[in-house]
């Protein structure tokens, strides 16, 4: 676990391979990332049964400017929050990030998109 600039808990997860990732992702949207909403290339966003909303966050690729690897990000809406303007409640909160044991650090020749597609492959597209 870590804590995040504001002083909130953030889980931080280990799993083995893009598989890993991705079954995170389906697992934080309730079942199947595909069902939430595309923002852009690796965001996404919707509700969960409950109400609770989400912005999921799964990157194959990384981010040389924080240094991540490949990574899922959760999201939750947190209505007390404070935002940017600190006049505006409302912002979204990091609850967990997952990462590739080994690689949590971003390296440009890992190619988690040709895993993904083999994955992809082998199940037939789907979960």
């Amino acid at each position: 676990m870590t804590i995040d600039k504001d002083g909130n808990e953030v889980m931080r997860r280990f799993v083995t391979n893009g598989d890993g990732l991705r079954n995170a992702a389906d697992a934080a949207a309730g079942g199947n990332i595909g069902d939430f909403d595309e923002l852009k290339d690796y965001f996404y966003e919707g509700k969960l049964g409950d109400g609770t909303r989400l912005k999921i966050e799964l990157n194959p690729d990384g981010h040389a400017n924080t240094n991540e690897g490949p990574h899922v990000k959760i999201q939750i809406w947190d209505p007390e929050k404070t935002g940017k303007s600190k006049s505006k409640l409302g912002g979204w909160r990091t609850t967990e990030k997952h990462f590739i044991e080994g690689r949590e650090h971003f390296k440009e020749e890992y190619d988690w998109k040709t895993e993904m597609k083999k994955w992809e492959e082998e199940n037939n597209g789907s979960n």
